[in-house]
């Protein structure tokens, strides 16, 4: 996609985590909604996997609303930046590309969250809407309007996005790209969005309840009351299957040759 230019003019500042951190949080961020735990959603920490394919109580008990796609505030969101995480302090401090400095929120609005989680959350840049993003720069009011209103980011990028048409697991929503450089919006490129940059996500029922809460900072206040403990596929940053033992995966391999013969 876009190449990315040899040099900014500005001098990019070291970033701390916690200045990341609370710049980052506000808003659904900052202050989530408090919740009470629906007994009804709990699973036996022994469930299998088709105990949590069963269906869940949003599915059977919340119907998807027929304003799902156009209600204004979104129940799935994901937020996004290079600046804290699985990289080196040094590289990130005198990197001389704007692929670095930049936030994005992932606002969607989904029919079936929870279908979601069963299938799993996958999206590219095939679910982008030719024609439909737009670039402000020098604008403060759209960062604020989708959370961003702490990063200091004055340009803004967006896209148009659908996924999963004529599905139970459709969904349709819009990717905000912010930037402290007008140079990182300009040339931004899709492929810097990557799960590894992920540092938040909330998921909401119909009665805006928030259901599902990841933060890369907190790990210990992240829950997901629809299928607690069920690995999740995808861009659900959390909670991920192990990784098989080198035993059960040398098993595996052994299979797999076995199979192929």
């Amino acid at each position: 996609m876009s190449s990315e230019p040899s040099k900014i003019e500005e001098t990019l500042e070291p970033h701390d985590s916690s200045i990341v951190e609370a710049e980052a949080q506000q808003d659904h961020f900052e202050n989530p909604p408090s919740y009470e735990v629906d007994e009804n959603f709990k699973r036996k920490p022994d469930a299998t996997e088709e105990d949590w394919r069963l269906g869940s109580p949003l599915d059977k008990e919340a119907p998807c609303p027929e304003d799902w796609a156009t209600r204004p505030i979104p129940n799935l969101i994901f937020a996004l930046t290079p600046l804290v995480k699985n990289s080196s302090v040094i590289r990130e401090w005198f990197k001389t590309v704007p692929e670095r400095d930049w936030y994005a929120a992932l606002r969607l609005n989904a029919k079936n969250i929870p279908g979601l989680m069963r299938d799993g959350f996958h999206w590219s840049s095939a679910n982008i809407i030719p024609g439909r993003g737009f670039i402000l720069l020098n604008n403060r009011d759209l960062p604020r309007e989708i959370g961003l209103g702490l990063t200091s980011c004055n340009h803004t990028r967006t896209y148009k996005l659908k996924g999963n048409e004529n599905t139970d697991i459709e969904w349709r929503g819009t990717l905000y790209v912010s930037a402290r450089k007008s140079c990182t919006i300009t040339t931004f490129d899709l492929n810097w969005l990557t799960q590894d940059k992920i540092i938040f996500v909330s998921a909401y029922d119909w009665n805006s309840k928030p259901v599902y809460s990841y933060n890369w900072f907190r790990n210990s206040e992240n829950f997901n009351v629809v299928y607690e403990g069920m690995p999740l596929k995808g861009w659900w940053p959390w909670p991920k299957a192990e990784p098989p033992s080198q035993g059960n995966a040398s098993a595996a391999t052994r299979e797999n040759s076995i199979g192929e013969r």
